[in-house]
C-alpha cells in the first residue's frame, strides 16, 4: 500500500519530468546547437593537444596550454644482480623492495658513499618517455 508521502513524491517526479520534456521541446534548436558546440570543442581540444605535444606550452589572454612530459624511471635488477657484491650490499641496506623495485634514495646514498659501483648503477638505470599530458585551462 502506498502512503500519501510516496504518492506526493511520485506526483512531483511526474511533474518534473513533464516540465523537463516541455523545456526540451521548446528549446530543441538551442540544445542541438549546444550539443554541436560541445562536439566541436571536443574535436578542437584533441587537435590542440596533438599540436601542443609537438610545439610545447603556449598561452594568450584567454587560454593557457601546458605540456607535462612524464618519464618512467627504473633500475634493471638483472643488471645489478650481475655484480654479486653490489647485489648483497643493496639487499643488506634494504634498497631492494620485493624483487622488482629499487629505492633510488638509498642507491644514491650508497653511490655517494662509494659503497657501490657508480658505473654499474648508471648501466642499470633506464628511463622511458611516457605520453605527454596536455592541460588546457581557461583563464
Amino acid at each position: 500500500m502506498m502512503t500519501k508521502i510516496k504518492m506526493n513524491m511520485i506526483q512531483e517526479y511526474t511533474e518534473m519530468l513533464k516540465s523537463l520534456q516541455k523545456f526540451e521541446e521548446e528549446n530543441a534548436e538551442v540544445l542541438e546547437m549546444y550539443s554541436a558546440l560541445q562536439d566541436l570543442k571536443s574535436h578542437l581540444d584533441q587537435e590542440i593537444k596533438v599540436w601542443a605535444q609537438e610545439n610545447g606550452d603556449v598561452e594568450n589572454d584567454t587560454v593557457k596550454i601546458t605540456v607535462a612530459r612524464p618519464y618512467k624511471k627504473w633500475y634493471d635488477i638483472a643488471t645489478i644482480k650481475e655484480d654479486r657484491e653490489t647485489w648483497l650490499i643493496l639487499r643488506a641496506e634494504e634498497a631492494i623492495k620485493k624483487t622488482i623495485e629499487v629505492d633510488k634514495d638509498i642507491i644514491d646514498a650508497l653511490v655517494r658513499d662509494e659503497k657501490i659501483n657508480r658505473e654499474l648503477v648508471a648501466k642499470a638505470y633506464s628511463e622511458e618517455a611516457l605520453t605527454p599530458r596536455v592541460s588546457i585551462k581557461i583563464k
